[in-house]
């Protein structure tokens, strides 16, 4: 394993790398922890191949991928690579950016689109009123989710918090 990697620490055991708990909500996103680029080994790619009824590109959020790195641990990763599977609130999952420097992956949520996306499911929403709507609206404009991005964006190297 490449002394490039951000959590050198998991480099040891064969366990998918986990990057943070579960929570009911949650649903799991694939990322590249090290400097070098996102990828699977032939191991990995061979046993999406088997797992999928279609060749795609890889879906950070693709369960087959996810069960990939779960069943075959660090032997999913290639030589540049060191992927970990993190949880985010799946309200965000249509919001996620994400970041790359050389390789190494962190994950920002785009709060623009997320309330934008609300609004949207407000407006077109054909049980509520008018007057509901404009105010629904407005209080997600004025009221942005918590989205504790100190806890997503797992990358020491960044400054955000």
């Amino acid at each position: 394993m490449s002394d490039n990697c951000v959590f050198n620490q998991f480099d040891q055991t064969p366990d998918p790398l986990i990057l943070n708990m579960p929570t009911p909500d949650s649903i799991p996103l694939v990322i590249n922890v090290c400097y070098g680029g996102f990828g699977l080994s032939k191991e990995g790619a061979e046993l999406y191949d088997k797992l999928s009824k279609h060749h795609v590109s890889l879906d950070r959020f693709d369960p087959v991928l996810i069960q990939v790195i779960e069943t075959l641990g660090v032997k999913a990763n290639c030589n540049y690579s060191k992927l970990g599977i993190v949880y985010i609130p799946g309200k965000f999952r249509d919001c996620i950016k994400i970041d790359e420097y050389d390789g190494l992956e962190s994950i920002e949520i785009d709060l623009d689109k997320y309330i934008l996306n609300q609004i949207h499911c407000i407006l077109t929403d054909t049980e509520l009123k008018s007057e509901e709507k404009v105010m629904k609206s407005l209080y997600a404009m004025n009221n942005p989710p918590d989205t504790e991005l100190h806890l997503l964006n797992i990358s020491p190297y960044s400054d955000k918090k």
